[in-house]
């Protein structure tokens, strides 16, 4: 399957069933570096038949139809939320208390699965993810979100008392 095929033309396919559906709130996972297109990562990863290019076209293929939805009488509202990820590892997770936070639309890393499973969970609970893109990664044994301050407080507080 080609990037076209399964970043853009299959989160269409997948959102639209859900939004037809009714589902309230539909998450993304991605990758970081999505719309740096004159990074590095997105020229060597975009070679493969665009595929920086169709992840991100599926992005804003969520939220279109996410907002939509809203536009619309005759169906329920979807929201979406976007996770960009930075690569997935099968390292054993950090936990949630390794969280550091920062702002802006600079990072580059991976993340143990782990942990990308629990901020992704946290995200369908917070209330301020509605609507929402940001990256998540690991640096240095810490768990860097980039998104607005008060939305990460709410994600770490949720996983923390959950385990």
């Amino acid at each position: 399957d080609t990037p076209k095929m399964v970043e853009y033309n299959g989160v269409q396919s997948v959102v639209r069933a859900a939004v037809s559906a009714g589902v309230p709130r539909i998450v993304l996972l991605s990758m970081y570096m999505v719309t740096r297109t004159t990074s590095v990562e997105y020229k060597w990863l975009n070679k493969f038949k665009k595929a920086m290019y169709w992840k991100r076209r599926g992005e804003l293929e969520l939220i279109r139809q996410c907002k939509d939805s809203r536009s619309s009488s005759s169906s329920k509202p979807s929201y979406y939320t976007v996770i960009r990820a930075g690569g997935a590892t099968g390292e054993k997770g950090f936990g949630m208390q390794n969280v550091t936070l920062r702002e802006g639309d600079y990072i580059k890393g991976s993340l143990p699965m782990e942990d990308l499973a629990s901020v992704t969970v946290a995200s369908l609970y917070t209330k301020e993810t509605r609507d929402t893109v940001f990256e998540v990664v690991l640096i240095s044994s810490f768990i860097l979100v980039i998104v607005n301050t008060n939305t990460m407080v709410y994600i770490v507080l949720w996983i923390m008392n959950t385990e």
